[in-house]
């Protein structure tokens, strides 16, 4: 198992600016401080753009929903 984080932005947020967004993420990510940083809680950046990102999500959500639904786990 896994976790991830990202940012999100409202729907309809156009693509150029999606795509500047994470562009500037990923640079700062990128950078040597905070690529150190990420190694001291063993995280992995994830180089992905917003729409690659987006199928994570729903790639995701698809593949935890069919575990949750297979093992009859409920809320209580």
């Amino acid at each position: 198992m896994s976790s991830w984080t990202g940012l999100f932005a409202p729907k309809g947020t156009p693509k150029a600016l999606r795509e500047k967004i994470s562009a500037d993420v990923l640079e700062a990510v990128k950078s040597p401080e905070v690529t150190e940083r990420y190694r001291g809680f063993d995280y992995e950046i994830f180089d992905a753009d917003p729409d690659a990102y987006a199928e994570v999500i729903r790639r995701e959500t698809k593949n935890w929903a069919d575990i949750i639904k297979a093992a009859q786990l409920k809320l209580d």
